[in-house]
């Protein structure tokens, strides 16, 4: 527990500084290690860390988060499709995960071409890349496992 309070400080410490735009580069997806059934749909998770994005109007990446499962107390990493622009506020807040298959996830990614009568037949988009600022690798370059979907508060249970 004592490695997971100092390591929350360190993750407050870099939301103070990620919370401006740096100079972002990409890792390959390959580098993590994806297991879809790290954490439930709809789980509670509790954030400690984001990657942040660039500002680009085309998203084709994903942008690396950290979280504390509310279940289990296991750190996961997620790679979300969805830049949700996390601030220092947002740091041990709890927030319902959504994993890439749920439709809130799909609907999200497709907002510009989703009619509610073709929801169903929407896919995920898949990216070969993560967000990344070098000046924080000591946090992200970690052996966590790793899904792929998004957090938020506005989904219901």
């Amino acid at each position: 527990m004592k490695l997971f309070y100092q390591f929350s400080a360190m993750c407050f410490l870099t939301f103070l500084v990620t919370s401006c735009s740096g100079p972002y580069e990409y890792w390959d997806v390959s580098q993590f290690n994806i297991n879809e059934s790290i954490l439930d749909d709809q789980e509670d998770v509790t954030l400690i860390y984001s990657s942040g994005s660039p500002d680009k109007s085309e998203v084709d990446f994903y942008v690396h988060l950290v979280v504390v499962s509310d279940a289990s107390g296991d750190t996961v990493n997620i790679l979300s499709p969805v830049s949700n622009r996390f601030t220092q506020n947002d740091l041990n807040t709890t927030f319902t995960f959504s994993d890439q298959h749920s439709a809130a996830v799909k609907a999200i990614q497709n907002l510009d071409n989703l009619k509610e009568e073709n929801l169903n037949k929407v896919n995920f988009k898949e990216y070969s890349k993560v967000a990344r600022d070098p000046k924080f690798d000591f946090i992200a370059d970690n052996k966590f496992p790793t899904t792929i979907g998004m957090i938020g508060d506005m989904f219901y249970k």
